[in-house]
């Protein structure tokens, strides 16, 4: 008798051993999803449409721009080696949940490209890093990488991607203290106020589970070469 129920237990651990395994294989096996997120003018869907040859309208949109089957590597033989479905998001802070929308589990996201105007000035790229910041609490622990694309290097007053990460990192390293002070405040997001990213001190993409990167180049002068490196890899 014990040894037809440990026969029995068994069998049935190695069923649910098996249909784990699968449900994970389908999932990371499946064309993966990969988002284009920024604030408005920052060159989101001019970059879409250099890499789907869409003619996507680059004045702010309302609704995301999405391509499918889109070449993620290009062999020596010039045969493509892998694709994905790239979606261009609206940058209008009040269109938001469309963004988040892409984070439903059957949608693949295997990587996020925040996508900023190198070139906009301090001001403005510190206010990405609100955008930023709540991108973060969702890829985070996730296996979600990100990329933070510095874009118009090709301008003179565009700044660094070392200056870049500084301002987002001491932006987000302050919108994250000031959340933690305001918890338990009448009307805030209690779920987005307990998120904590990091570690405790500085805040710095490097101490992120996730892989964080900032690497610049250029949309209008095709100077993408760090950024097609970065997704064959991912």
């Amino acid at each position: 008798m014990m040894l037809i129920v440990s026969t029995a237990l068994l069998g049935l651990v190695i069923a649910l051993a098996l249909f784990f395994v699968f449900q994970t294989k389908s999932k990371t096996s499946g064309t993966p999803t990969i988002l284009l997120v920024g604030p408005s003018g920052s060159g989101k869907t001019s970059l879409f449409n250099l890499w789907t040859d869409v003619e996507a309208d680059t004045v702010t949109s309302v609704v995301p721009n999405r391509c499918e089957n889109v070449p993620l590597q290009i062999s020596e033989d010039g045969e493509d080696t892998d694709r994905f479905t790239l979606v261009d998001l609206p940058g209008h802070e009040k269109l938001e949940h469309l963004t988040w929308a892409e984070f439903d589990p059957s949608s693949n996201v295997r990587a996020v490209l925040f996508v900023v105007d190198a070139a906009s000035g301090q001001q403005k790229i510190a206010a990405a890093a609100s955008q930023l910041f709540k991108l973060l609490l969702r890829t985070e622990n996730h296996g979600i990488n990100v990329l933070i694309l510095a874009n118009k290097c090709d301008l003179f007053n565009t700044m660094s991607s070392s200056r870049v990460k500084t301002i987002l990192e001491t932006e987000i390293g302050a919108i994250r203290s000031s959340k933690q002070q305001s918890v338990g405040e009448a009307g805030s997001d209690e779920a987005e106020e307990r998120a904590w990213i990091g570690l405790d001190g500085k805040f710095q993409f490097e101490d992120l589970e996730s892989v964080v990167q900032v690497l610049d180049g250029s949309v209008k002068l095709k100077k993408t070469t760090k950024w097609d490196k970065w997704l064959s890899g991912i």
